[in-house]
């Protein structure tokens, strides 16, 4: 089966159409494939997260998208000998608005306990700085894994999709950072997407 991947917010929903595949599908990783990532599971999370992730591929599917696939690459190669992987990822200044209009990454978010973190956890991060992390993690968890995965794999970036241009915000997006908090997402971002931009350059589907 083809695994989809990606931050999230980042066009898998088009990729999982691209691919006749499902987006999301229950039952859902969430907690288990984070807590995966964040090396806190326990042996009941491990074997939950085992039984979801074998349960999808009997859903007879071409292909199933879901960010919380990226925190447990290992797991799906290890339970499933035909995987192959489909990257998508997206400018992060975008990506990044899209997370902080949305909602969600404050201390009262449940779902934030599922999206990428420290190992020890957040403690007095802001939105942003935790938006931030949770993309630079979630696409280095991503493009380590596939420089040395034997599986076969194809990327896309969002504007592959047809559906949004580079740089192009749509009208929900916050626009409006401050010369400081763009100056943040550029230093903490541009090294690994200028990396992510030639990585799929070279594995573009």
């Amino acid at each position: 089966m083809i695994w989809g991947i990606g931050t999230g917010r980042c066009g898998t929903k088009s990729l999982s159409k691209h691919l006749n595949g499902l987006h999301e599908p229950e039952p859902w990783p969430l907690h288990r494939a984070a807590y995966h990532a964040r090396l806190i599971s326990s042996q009941e999370d491990e074997q939950e997260l085992r039984a979801i992730l074998k349960k999808r591929i009997d859903l007879g599917a071409p292909a199933v998208v879901d960010l919380h696939q990226s925190f447990c690459l290992d797991v799906i190669e290890e339970i499933d000998p035909k995987a192959e992987f489909a990257f998508i990822a997206r400018n992060p200044a975008a990506c990044i608005s899209s997370f902080l209009t949305g909602g969600g990454f404050t201390d009262r978010d449940v779902f934030g306990e599922y999206k990428a973190q420290p190992i020890g956890g957040f403690h007095n991060e802001s939105r942003l700085q935790r938006v931030v992390f949770h993309w630079v993690y979630t696409n280095e968890l991503i493009y380590t894994h596939l420089m040395r995965t034997r599986r076969p794999f194809k990327c896309w970036r969002t504007e592959d999709m047809g559906e949004i241009r580079e740089n192009a915000y749509p009208p929900h997006l916050k626009t409006d950072f401050t010369k400081d908090e763009a100056a943040y997402i550029v230093d903490e971002t541009c090294h690994l997407w200028a990396t992510l931009r030639e990585f799929i350059h070279v594995h573009h589907a």
